[in-house]
Formats: structure tokens, sequence, C-alpha cells
């Protein structure tokens, strides 16, 4: 016989988990089973992204302080403003198509060979080139001397382009 998986409400939420907006940290109300006790700071962080375990389904914390606060899961995904995905003050949050949260990256991906978000480097002309992507296509801001320049005009069309943008 399967078991009956019944969504998560706010108010069983709030039944077992308490949720301070300021600081992002949820706290159990109830012990659970023999190590958790009432107090403690909720969720595993062996990851990047908080999750916590309610009645046997694994929901990340950052979803559930939306829940907590506006009494439904997000219609889209939620952004961490300041980009760090361990801070899940309310403030911190918003729901963004995942358009707009693409825009709201802050550190270039880890095979990235100059480290800087929208530069590359061209062997064929010797200089740093700045790129954004506007509509799904990559779009050259031009060839630089140095990469910090590059990534300074990156940064400008960055912040005019992507409404997403918090840098």
């Amino acid at each position: 016989m399967s078991k009956t998986i019944i969504p998560l409400t706010q108010e069983r939420l709030r039944e077992v988990l308490h949720y301070n907006p300021n600081t992002g940290v949820f706290t159990w109300l109830l012990p659970i089973g023999r190590r958790v006790k009432a107090g403690n700071v909720a969720g595993c962080a062996n990851t990047t992204r908080r999750s916590i375990r309610i009645d046997s389904t694994r929901h990340l914390a950052h979803r559930l302080a939306w829940l907590y606060m506006t009494g439904s899961f997000p219609k889209q995904q939620i952004d961490h403003i300041d980009g760090d995905p361990r801070n899940n003050a309310f403030p911190n949050l918003r729901d963004i198509p995942n358009s707009i949260n693409a825009q709201n990256r802050r550190k270039a991906s880890a095979d990235s060979k100059t480290g800087l978000l929208g530069v590359s480097y061209s062997k064929q002309k010797r200089k740093w080139i700045a790129q954004i992507c506007l509509n799904g296509k990559n779009r050259s801001l031009g060839h630089y001397c140095t990469p910090e320049l590059a990534y300074a005009a990156y940064l400008i069309a960055k912040r005019i382009h992507h409404e997403g943008c918090t840098i």
C-alpha cells in the first residue's frame, strides 16, 4: 500500500517550524525523533542550499520561506538578490522567471578561463572580448587591452540590459 503525500501548507509549516524573516533561519517548534529538539536550527546545510525535511518530504529552505511568508509556494523561481544561496532572509528573496534569475549571476562558471563574467580572450586578435547575452543571443561589447576593461564594459551593459541584475 502506497503512502499518500499531503501537500505542505502554510498552516502545517507554521505548526512545525518558526522562521525568522530577518535572518532567514528556520528552527523546530517540536522535537523530531531523538536527535532534534525544539529550538534546533532546521535543515541540512551540507550543500550550497539549505534543505529541510517535513513529513518525509525534502524542501528547499528558500521555497519554505516564501510559503511561510506569503501562504503559497513561489510560482516561478526564487532568486537570492544578493547572490548568496545561503541567505534566506525574506527581503533577499524574490519570485521571478528563470530568464530574470539567470541575469543575476555574479560569478563566472567554474570552467571560465578568465574567471570574469562576460569576458573571454581572443588569441587571434590578442585582446580581451566583452560580450553579453540579450534575447538569447550573444552580443559583442568590443575588444579590450585588459580583462578589467572588458569586465567594466560588461558590467555597464549588464546594468542597462539585464533587469534582473543586482550588481
